[in-house]
């Protein structure tokens, strides 16, 4: 049976986290990379299936249970599913609230929140400065991992630091 995302899992990490930290390893970002070249070969192989895949479904069979989800490939479909947030939550809610504290932001909001602070954000932020905003996320977050000397802390520094200095620049 699908299952939606992982929200148990976090309900688990949030349950274990409230016990106190425990000691951290230091961060290998080796351990990102395909380990052998049958690894690589198998991820290359699902990155070309998956287009086809999406075309067929897209024709065929619009909502596709794949990899324990259902995946909405059709616009009309994910426009019904987006217009209907009573019947179907926003898939960020938990972790963005996991990630502000029990606050919430944009991406964990629905409906009226959601819309009002959508539109005050368009009022903020002028279309045209899309790629001044990518390059600063770019050059900070580059800078972040370039002067981590293998250790960073994903939430306090690349999730919320580097928004902070974009909007300070910004």
């Amino acid at each position: 049976m699908p299952q939606v995302k992982y929200f148990a899992g976090i309900a688990a990490a949030q349950k274990a986290a409230a016990a106190g930290p425990g000691p951290l390893d230091p961060f290998d970002f080796n351990v990102l990379a395909e380990k052998s070249r049958w690894a690589r070969i198998k991820s290359a192989i699902t990155g070309a299936l998956l287009g086809p895949i999406y075309a067929f479904s897209r024709a065929f069979m619009p909502i596709l249970p794949l990899a324990g989800l259902l995946h909405v490939t059709r616009d009309a479909q994910v426009r019904d599913i987006l217009l209907r947030p009573d019947d179907f939550r926003t898939p960020f809610g938990p972790e963005m609230a996991e990630l502000a504290g029990g606050a919430t932001f944009l991406l964990g909001l629905d409906g009226a929140e959601h819309d009002r602070l959508h539109a005050l954000l368009r009022q903020v932020i002028r279309r045209d400065d899309g790629a001044l905003i990518a390059g600063l996320s770019t050059r900070f977050a580059s800078a972040l991992l370039e002067n981590s000397a293998g250790r960073i802390d994903v939430v306090g520094d690349l999730l919320k630091r580097v928004p902070a200095e974009i909007c300070l620049r910004y």
